[in-house]
């Protein structure tokens, strides 16, 4: 009697195990279906609203993620849908495939909602933004197609090209005479040159040179600029120099789209050193590639003579591999926005004042004058010469008195632009720098001014 009853409970407790297990299989099965409904293999749709605080996720593992990183694989077919989130227009950008249609809550800026659809292509980190002027402050995120470990650079190319100013390429001064009509011809210049030794980068320049040439005008001229755009460009240029009293510094007038040519007429107002640079959408971009450069208002008596002149004009360059990485650089919107360059350069290359054909050269118990234009877009230069002083610093103010004598240091802003004498008393070899020593030593902005004997 005892051995039924525990044969009973026995198969009654294998009974509900088998029952439970049922349910419990059941339930799994159930609960499982909505997942099986997956997106086809190599098509993926990322849905985001545009608001000038970010995108913002909808759905899946960018939900609520406001710039969120959108990964794919290499060749999927992507679909953006793109929602409007203010009365504000937005667009969706990736430079490699173009733009979306505009959204907006308000219909005359744009849809309430787009679909915009491209090939994702090969493996690389890009970023995404807003093509709004302004916008790409808050509105980027980065676009990863495959590993971005394994994301290496293209091969370095045209490297023979080359973008460095030299420092004695430079016009003559203006001189004591009267005021008169004088014209200028910028060409804007999209150059890929070697940035370093094995690497290449794509230059945006003011006639093919980084900085762009030094222009030279009397107080009171009636001048004429005139900026073509050469026809194989891929951005629309233009011009905003600090010394021009007119909407934009000019930049109003001169908004130029391949293959186009405007100018404008202005008469500068103030004597001094004066950076002009380009101005059109993505203002930091445009410069940081190299589109910058210097205007000297002289006064009507004159400068002082010297014995030589030179130009040196620095920038940051942001890339998406660090200094040093052999191939082609491509430029990195992330690390810009973050202000961390990989290379600040003397005249558009690596140690550029330190190459042959390209150093300063001047003689002993003379006087140099150096125009020096800090084009940016974000760090100041400290700019300093080892083994000597700036005897006389024009900066900011008419050529008439020099508002710094024997300056060590002259910290100079992005977007400034002054002149230099220096009294050349001994011989050998100066090193010029910029005195926050790793941009110098690390990241390309070195150059030497030899001291010889008549």
């Amino acid at each position: 009697m005892s051995m039924e009853l525990t044969n009973q409970k026995l198969f009654g407790i294998i009974i509900g195990v088998g029952l439970l297990s049922g349910m419990l299989v059941a339930g799994v099965v159930l609960a499982t279906i909505p997942q099986q409904s997956t997106p086809t293999p190599g098509k993926v749709t990322f849905t985001l609203v545009a608001k000038l605080s970010g995108f913002e996720g909808v759905g899946g593992t960018i939900d609520g993620k406001v710039n969120p990183d959108l990964k794919v694989s290499p060749n999927d077919n992507v679909t953006i849908i793109l929602k409007a989130g203010e009365p504000v227009p937005h667009d969706w950008t990736l430079d490699s495939v173009g733009k979306s249609e505009t959204v907006s809550t308000e219909s005359s800026l744009g849809k309430s909602e787009v679909k915009f659809n491209f090939l994702a292509g090969k493996e690389r980190v890009e970023t995404y933004y807003c093509s709004i002027p302004g916008h790409f402050v808050t509105m980027n995120g980065k676009f990863i197609v495959g590993t971005p470990n394994q994301v290496q650079p293209k091969a370095a190319s045209h490297l023979s090209n080359s973008v460095i100013k030299s420092p004695t390429d430079i016009p003559a001064p203006v001189g004591n005479r009267s005021a008169k009509n004088v014209e200028f011809t910028l060409v804007t210049k999209e150059v890929i040159a070697k940035i370093d030794d094995g690497t290449s980068f794509t230059f945006w320049t003011f006639n093919g040179t980084v900085p762009g040439p030094l222009i030279r005008v009397r107080i009171g001229d009636n001048v004429t600029l005139h900026l073509k755009n050469e026809l194989n460009s891929t951005m629309v240029h233009s011009i905003d120099s600090h010394a021009i009293n007119l909407p934009g510094g000019g930049a109003a007038y001169t908004q130029v789209k391949p293959g186009e040519t405007k100018s404008f007429t202005f008469t500068p107002q103030w004597e001094g050193v004066f950076v002009y640079h380009c101005a059109s959408p993505h203002i930091p971009t445009h410069i940081s590639k190299g589109m910058f450069g210097a205007l000297s208002v002289e006064p009507a008596a004159g400068l002082p003579t010297v014995a030589k002149e030179f130009y040196v004009g620095q920038n940051e360059v942001y890339t998406q591999f660090p200094k040093g990485t052999q191939g082609h650089q491509e430029f990195s919107d992330a690390k810009q926005l973050t202000e961390t360059p990989d290379y600040v350069l003397f005249n558009g290359q690596v140690n550029a004042l330190t190459k042959p054909g390209f150093t300063l050269n001047a003689t002993v118990n003379t006087t140099v004058r150096i125009f020096f234009a800090v084009g940016g877009p974000n760090v100041a230069s400290n700019f300093h010469m080892i083994g000597g002083v700036w005897d006389r610093v024009y900066y900011e103010t008419d050529w008439t008195t020099p508002n710094m004598i024997n300056a060590e240091t002259i910290v100079v802003p992005p977007g400034s632009a002054l002149a230099l004498e220096m009294d050349i008393t001994r011989l050998g070899k100066f090193i010029l720098v910029d005195h926050a020593l790793t941009r110098t030593f690390d990241k390309g902005s070195l150059g030497f001014l030899y001291s010889n004997l008549p």
